[in-house]
């Protein structure tokens, strides 16, 4: 079992890089790059690719994989530099599909398929600055600082202090009550949002999970969701490396390539060392 998933990982792996390569030489998205930290044409290759549903169960429709499968993707990621909103829709919005009523698993559905955007409202995630969200009764109010990509987003997945424990709320980002405010962000690749909720109507099918479920539910995105970001930053610095290594071999002084250089072989060596 262990060398399937294995190989289902190298498969997934080489198919990310594939798809990451063409895009990075795609001018359209290099263009829209060039105008923001988002591609329309990026996201939608992502979307088309399956990688957003590969944490949903097979019961909910999904590919029923797990982080084993989906890391070497998260990796190419950032190794590429890919913006967007990846993790939040790959782990956490996968993770609460099968958690969620019908109508509030279909709309997380939609948005895993391409079909809108999710951004995550977790102020385990931001900044303190704001009050937390809180569901009273049918009414949503607080929020949360530095939201990524949250002007972009169709739906909010609120994680929420309820009466009786927390709760994980699906809203439309469009909803009476829901403000969302830019922030500057000093990442290149990241756009950064406040989030406000002012006595936001809520509905029975608009949660997720409530209580002791919210609580394993909350867990087990916050789990994955760090193993994502380890992913990206590991494939940024394997990208950081490489790009190193290559401009060593070619970069000459003094008549030598300065890769001869015992002093920066050591560097780089180093720089190998931290990147595992």
């Amino acid at each position: 079992m262990a060398a399937l998933h294995d190989d289902l990982a190298a498969e997934f792996a080489a198919t990310a890089e594939e798809i990451l390569s063409r895009l990075d030489r795609n001018r359209t998205v290099t263009g829209e790059l060039e105008a923001g930290p988002f591609s329309a044409t990026a996201w939608s290759a992502v979307a088309e690719a399956g990688w957003l549903e590969a944490l949903v169960t097979e019961e909910a429709g999904g590919l029923g994989l797990g982080l084993r499968e989906l890391a070497p993707i998260l990796t190419a990621v950032g190794r590429h530099l890919l913006p967007g909103p990846v993790a939040e829709h790959a782990v956490a919005g996968a993770l609460a599909v099968p958690a969620a009523a019908d109508s509030a698993a279909a709309r997380l559905r939609a948005t895993l398929a391409g079909e809108g955007m999710l951004a995550l409202v977790d102020p385990a995630a931001a900044s303190p600055a704001a009050a937390r969200p809180r569901l009273a009764g049918d009414e949503l109010s607080g929020g949360c600082e530095l939201v990524r990509f949250a002007g972009r987003a169709s739906e909010l997945l609120v994680a929420a202090d309820g009466p009786d424990g927390p709760a994980v709320v699906l809203l439309d980002a469009g909803r009476d009550g829901v403000a969302v405010a830019a922030r500057e962000s000093l990442d290149p690749t990241t756009e950064l949002s406040a989030v406000t909720l002012d006595g936001v109507a809520v509905g029975a099918d608009d949660v997720v999970a409530a209580n002791d479920a919210a609580a394993e539910l909350l867990r087990a995105t916050h789990a994955g969701m760090r193993v994502a970001v380890a992913c990206e930053l590991a494939g940024i610095a394997d990208h950081a490396l490489t790009i190193s290594v290559a401009y060593a071999k070619e970069r000459e002084q003094f008549g030598r390539p300065i890769g001869s250089f015992q002093a920066l072989q050591h560097i780089l060596a180093e720089m190998a060392r931290e990147s595992f």
